[in-house]
């Protein structure tokens, strides 16, 4: 190791200390009759860093249908990553939910109305584990929507001798999106 002395023998599949990242280790076979042949090497490579993943931003914020969700690395050890989980909550202070396997541009459906927070979680083979992000960390926020308001309520319409009548009316408050717009439309002539 590293220009160290030679072991005398050493099996195949053996477990080695552990070693400094970048340790060089070198291998050579000497068969039964003395032959010697040439050093093969590799470098270690220790990967102590858990990685972190985020999701891309959800858009449009306000959406009636699933979102597909991206993730990509902010930041690795080198490892490459062996799972991809997708945590969800619904509020800030609620605990995280695994909702199962992540993967880049798939649709996920979330189990209730309202807003919702996703983020990644990811574990490399190294065995280092993304941690749980913080409410500062949340990597994306949506808010679900699949029911449409109820029908406004008109309150009044004058002058009745004007071609061009006022229409005063109101909208009950919609549990999900706050409303983006509203029209009129007349009936008969």
């Amino acid at each position: 190791m590293d220009g160290g002395a030679w072991s005398s023998t050493c099996p195949d599949n053996t477990t080695l200390p552990t070693l400094p990242h970048g340790t060089t280790i070198a291998a050579r076979v000497r068969d039964n009759a003395g032959n010697q042949g040439p050093a093969g090497t590799a470098t270690v490579q220790r990967d102590t860093t858990a990685p972190a993943t985020a999701i891309s931003a959800i858009a449009p914020e306000y959406r009636n249908t699933p979102p597909q969700l991206f993730y990509a690395p902010t930041s690795d050890g080198g490892s490459p990553f062996t799972t991809v989980r997708l945590l969800r909550r619904q509020s800030g202070a609620d605990p995280w939910t695994d909702s199962g396997a992540l993967t880049n541009g798939m649709g996920w459906t979330p189990p209730a109305q309202g807003r919702w927070y996703v983020a990644s979680k990811v574990t490399d083979e190294a065995n280092n584990v993304e941690p749980d992000p913080t409410s500062a960390t949340d990597d994306a926020t949506f808010f679900y929507d699949t029911v449409a308001p109820s029908a406004p309520t008109v309150l009044s319409v004058g002058p009745s001798s004007s071609r061009a009548p006022n229409v005063a009316w109101s909208a009950s408050s919609d549990p999900g999106a706050p409303a983006t717009g509203s029209g009129c439309g007349h009936i008969g002539c």
